[in-house]
């Protein structure tokens, strides 16, 4: 069966979305309004080009929603009629009361793009927390940096720190509460936030976000009672573990391979095998506006609100 996807937007990353529906078999009706998002989806063999969402067919299989992150609402609430899934990239939008809308609306239907759920070093953490190799969980490290953003709708903080939010709640099973932040925005594409919250069995939780670093940076580190693990970079093809407790001379090192899965094509996987009757996406609205209010929260702890 081949499954009919409405897409709505194709920037610099719903091109990569459609590339992958394509790679996955379905057919791909775009709403793209600019020349250039017409021509992105004209280069990635989109099956049908409109300009509105009313455009689109009504006997659609399901939609993807990657307008900016400002359009989200709009865009979703705009589909909720039709009473097919939506999956919405991060995050489910900037605006809390919106998000609730949606979750009133049709929260049993709305999934987030949390692409890092589908990261298979992220997933490989939360496996080995869930075994126990960890012991009690101390603290969790993420950072992740970079110069500018692609992006203007939004300052970078919206933009980044849905992701690792995402992180924490896939690797230690709960959502960690805001403590403190501080940060600035210097421009739209330029901005950071450093996070400080709480597990909900005690760990420290750091997030540390920024496009205003003069080099690219992305990692995750875990620290237990039991040992330390590493995931050094978004293409890592290994966790770097230590076995024993924190700062032991004594520890051993090893490094633990992980799967080269690409985590948008398996998240848009899982979407499509929904649709066909399979597991639910893992990301829920009421989950995407939990971490809505979280940003929200840590923004306005750091005075950026």
């Amino acid at each position: 069966m081949t499954l009919r996807i409405g897409q709505v937007g194709c920037g610099q990353w719903g091109e990569l979305v459609l590339r992958d529906l394509k790679a996955l078999g379905a057919h791909v009706s775009v709403v793209a309004r600019s020349d250039l998002s017409k021509s992105r989806a004209k280069a990635q063999s989109a099956d049908k080009i409109v300009s509105s969402i009313g455009e689109l067919d009504s006997a659609l299989d399901g939609y993807v929603v990657v307008t900016t992150t400002d359009q989200h609402a709009p865009a979703v609430e705009a589909l909720i009629p039709r009473g097919k899934p939506i999956f919405v990239e991060k995050a489910l939008t900037h605006d809390p009361v919106a998000a609730h809308r949606i979750v009133a609306a049709a929260g049993d239907r709305v999934f987030v793009m949390d692409k890092w759920r589908y990261h298979a070093g992220v997933e490989e953490l939360r496996r080995l927390v869930s075994a126990g190799s960890f012991g009690k969980i101390h603290a969790l490290h993420s950072l992740r940096a970079s110069w500018s953003m692609n992006h203007a709708e939004l300052d970078s903080i919206w933009l980044l720190l849905p992701h690792d939010l995402a992180i924490v709640y896939h690797v230690l099973g709960a959502f960690p509460k805001p403590v403190s932040a501080h940060g600035r925005v210097l421009s739209q594409r330029g901005a950071e936030l450093s996070a400080f919250l709480t597990g909900q069995n005690g760990e420290g939780i750091h997030i540390d976000v920024s496009s205003l670093r003069p080099t690219y940076e992305r990692k995750i580190v875990l620290v237990g009672e039991k040992a330390t693990a590493e995931l050094g970079d978004s293409y890592a093809r290994s966790l770097k573990f230590r076995m024993g407790s924190p700062g032991a001379r004594d520890a051993r090192e090893e490094l633990l391979p992980i799967a080269d899965t690409m985590p948008l094509l398996e998240e848009l996987r899982c979407f499509l095998a929904y649709l066909q009757g399979g597991p639910r996406p893992m990301s829920s609205a009421v989950e995407g506006t939990h971490i809505v209010e979280t940003i929200v929260e840590l923004r306005r702890l750091a005075g950026l609100n």
